[in-house]
């Protein structure tokens, strides 16, 4: 399939997983040996289907501003294939656990992570949900963006945060390799994003810890985590 075929592909990406598309991306992008402008205009396309993808930022960030944008599309590659997340969560909630643990939705990191865990009694939380007679110690939420004080998740998971947190349970941002990006950029997103119903905008003020390929952070100091660049073709409109 050539590289404008299988974009046309992903515009048309329908599955529920920020990763895959993006390392779907990063394979396409870097077929675009010898063709710059290509480049920009591939990225601000999928951008343009894809606004509240935060590792399709990152990937199209990293290949931009990068002397050898296909080179850098297949390094954009490897550290999502490579990402650690799950390994770190896995190894950081607590052991021994005997109160039980809410996961909101089912994200491939989390059940990835949760599955290395047997010993955890853990269960599912959807929108809506009050939880009556249910104390978790932790929430457990898949961001799909983290930038400044901010982070996109999924529609709904915002109403949980303040039922778990009115519980005195402590809420856990998982963020992916890919997923937290530099204000400028993290802004551009939101601009793009709008009024997307899929997303709910959180206040990190309201998250104890952020969970990411490093292990845990304080929301206070996830600019550490920032690994890519601002793009400048990516803060105009994507649409």
């Amino acid at each position: 399939m050539q590289p404008f075929e299988r974009l046309r592909a992903l515009a048309r990406w329908h599955e529920d997983d920020d990763t895959l598309l993006a390392s779907e991306a990063a394979e396409c992008l870097s077929a675009f040996d010898g063709d710059p402008a290509g480049l920009v205009v591939s990225c601000r396309q999928l951008l343009a289907y894809h606004a509240p993808a935060a590792a399709l930022w990152w990937v199209c960030a990293r290949v931009l501003c990068a002397p050898d944008g296909p080179d850098a599309a297949w390094t954009a590659w490897r550290l999502l294939r490579d990402d650690q997340t799950a390994a770190r969560l896995s190894a950081l909630l607590p052991f021994p656990h005997d109160d039980p643990i809410a996961v909101f939705g089912r994200p491939a990191t989390l059940s990835r992570a949760l599955a290395e865990r047997p010993d955890l009694d853990c269960f599912r939380v959807s929108a809506g949900d009050r939880l009556s007679g249910v104390h978790p110690s932790h929430l457990l939420i898949e961001a799909r963006a983290v930038g400044g004080t901010t982070a996109f998740v999924p529609a709904g998971a915002g109403g949980v945060i303040d039922s778990i947190r009115s519980q005195g349970g402590l809420v856990w941002l998982i963020a992916p390799t890919g997923r937290v990006l530099p204000p400028r950029l993290f802004e551009a997103l939101d601009t793009a994003v709008g009024t997307d119903p899929s997303v709910d905008r959180v206040s990190l003020a309201d998250v104890e810890r952020i969970c990411g390929p490093t292990g845990l952070d304080a929301p206070a100091r996830i600019a550490r985590r920032v690994d890519c660049p601002v793009a400048p073709e990516l803060l105009r409109p994507t649409a």
